[in-house]
């Protein structure tokens, strides 16, 4: 994900126009543990300062170094376990409810008695297709993908 405006921070803080960089917060700062240690890395190689307020720590120490190492793991953590719980929210909830396409019960019933009869996704997919279904929100065709969906309902 481009950050423009971090990343003026950091060169700014590279070229010696600040001493560092402070941030109330780790997750403000970054969420993912390859993009906190690209910044750690940066501010390593630049001899600047990293200040996280919140978590009273500075990488000017060792200790600062490797609490944040470790903040930034349980911080990628957190943030998985909640996109894995939003997924599994999401699946609970009926298709139509999710915002996806939407398909009458009889196209489900036919995939899923096309797959019965052993047929591949794509075949069932191109049968569909042959058939007149497409896609809800147009398109000139159903793609296994699509199957997939129909058959997880």
């Amino acid at each position: 994900m481009r950050r423009p405006g971090l990343d003026r921070l950091l060169r700014e803080c590279e070229d010696g126009h600040a001493g560092g960089l402070v941030v109330t917060k780790l997750d403000r700062l970054s969420r993912s543990l390859v993009s906190w240690a690209g910044i750690v890395e940066r501010a390593q190689r630049g001899r600047f300062n990293l200040v996280v307020i919140d978590q009273a720590f500075e990488l000017d120490t060792p200790n600062g170094r490797a609490m944040a190492g470790m903040l930034a793991v349980f911080a990628q953590f957190e943030r998985e376990m909640i996109a894995e719980r939003t997924r599994t929210a999401l699946r609970a909830l009926p298709r139509d409810r999710r915002g996806g396409p939407v398909y009458p019960e009889a196209v489900r019933a036919r995939a899923r008695k096309l797959r019965a009869e052993g047929l591949p996704l794509h075949a069932i997919a191109q049968k569909l297709t042959d058939d007149g279904v497409r896609p809800p929100r147009g398109g000139a065709r159903l793609y296994e993908s699509t199957i997939v969906r129909l058959l997880e309902d």
